[in-house]
């Protein structure tokens, strides 16, 4: 009995020494996530999503809660990495070659009443040159001549690539922009579909065209397009307060 106890409480030890650790590796954000039943559950959350899945723990104190994106409607945080607040939403989405529909969650970098920007980050697996001068020296490096046939000259890092889309309440999620990496400074997102802009702001097409021209507004470029879209909401807003 003594050694069943034992067991018993070194297996609850070691299960909190995992959490604790998963925590202290992984970034944990203060958030809370709306449930598919309409619960609010606040904790600190951590999460995955890609183009095949999306999942979510939150660490309510006492324990770890996982879901996927079919539990979740949506969940928001304070990334105090970036210092912004971030809101992401589990929306069904059809991909290319398939005729159904999964749950993935997709976040919100402007959302309006009409139209709205949407983003999703996947990280690709890259090789990279050697630089001997891209870490810190600290007393020890490797000089760019030397060339030892045993010794790797290349190593892999994970970069983040960002694609954009475009819905509205009478469309589905349509991809804008093709899959960006993020890891600079300024990002020009590629090959950006600025017909199906238009297509989707297509009653008020000449006052938007002729608003870019004026701002000289960037449409491969993130800030530039949520101009864009937020004077197109904004166009429409009017409409609807002349109809009142």
């Amino acid at each position: 009995m003594k050694i069943l106890k034992l067991t018993l409480l070194l297996s609850f030890f070691f299960s909190i020494g995992i959490a604790r650790a998963q925590i202290q590796n992984d970034l944990w954000f203060d958030g809370a996530v709306q449930l598919e039943d309409g619960a609010i559950v606040e904790g600190k959350l951590s999460y995955y999503s890609d183009h095949k899945t999306g999942m979510l723990q939150i660490n309510i104190g006492s324990k770890i809660l996982s879901y996927d994106a079919k539990q979740i409607i949506s969940f928001s945080f304070y990334d105090d990495q970036l210092g912004i607040n971030r809101r992401f939403y589990s929306l069904p989405y059809k991909r290319e070659g398939e005729n159904y529909d999964i749950m993935l969650f997709f976040e919100a970098n402007y959302e309006g009443s009409h139209l709205s920007l949407l983003s999703k980050t996947v990280f690709k697996t890259e090789t990279r040159a050697t630089n001997p001068y891209s870490y810190r020296y600290g007393g020890h490096y490797i000089p760019s001549w030397y060339n030892d046939p045993y010794m790797s000259r290349t190593y892999s890092v994970m970069v983040p690539y960002e694609t954009l889309y475009l819905v509205s309440p009478e469309s589905s999620i349509e991809q804008y922009a093709e899959p960006t990496p993020v890891n600079s400074r300024r990002v020009r997102y590629r090959k950006p579909d600025y017909d199906l802009l238009l297509q989707m702001m297509k009653d008020k097409r000449g006052k938007i065209e002729a608003f870019i021209e004026k701002n000289k507004l960037e449409y491969r470029e993130k800030a530039d397009l949520v101009k864009v879209i937020h004077y197109y909401n904004s166009l429409k807003q009017q409409d609807n307060q002349a109809m009142e």
